[in-house]
């Protein structure tokens, strides 16, 4: 509706939230984005849409109208891919809205929120996510604005801090554990 205010919702999963086995039933291959993305635009209330999807991590971040009925829906559809009731994927999920979501994205993209802190994969995921939000149509000026928000956040924290001093990654974190256990 023009002229409608529009708010910042994301919802999701975590390493922090929820299993491996709920976190895999949510992945989405690359090949399933679009429909990914178009079934979430597809909702009534939901504006624009990007969704992050990483082994760690599922999120949706949308531009709403009506954040309630846009979060209800989202976690059905989310629910429904995951071929789960809606109740039982309900414990797993998390919501910010407005400045808690572009908090939690900035979090995210700077890899302040990760498994590991400081692991450099995710901005690159992050970077994917918006890129394929904008590729199929479901990019606007909101999800533009905080994206590249989180990138300019995420630099300036690699260039700012000791984080990216020694770069990790999950598997290198299990690697050095398994050859300190040999």
């Amino acid at each position: 509706m023009p002229g409608a205010n529009i708010d910042l919702l994301l919802i999701g999963v975590s390493h922090r939230t929820a299993p491996v086995a709920v976190r895999e039933r949510l992945a989405v291959e690359p090949d399933g984005v679009a429909q990914a993305l178009a079934e979430l635009t597809g909702l009534a209330a939901v504006r624009e849409a990007a969704m992050l999807a990483t082994c760690n991590r599922v999120e949706l971040y949308v531009a709403v109208e009506d954040a309630d009925r846009a979060a209800t829906g989202l976690a059905e559809v989310l629910a429904r891919r995951a071929g789960v009731a809606v109740g039982d994927l309900a414990e797993h999920l998390y919501q910010h809205r407005d400045a808690a979501a572009v908090r939690h994205l900035f979090r995210v993209a700077s890899s302040l929120d990760s498994l590991v802190i400081g692991e450099p994969q995710i901005l690159g995921q992050t970077k994917q996510a918006h890129e394929a939000a904008i590729q199929h149509g479901t990019a606007g000026a909101v999800l533009r604005t905080c994206f590249e928000g989180a990138f300019r956040v995420a630099r300036r924290v690699r260039r700012e801090t000791a984080i990216a001093r020694n770069p990790v990654s999950v598997s290198s974190v299990a690697v050095d554990s398994v050859g300190s256990t040999l």
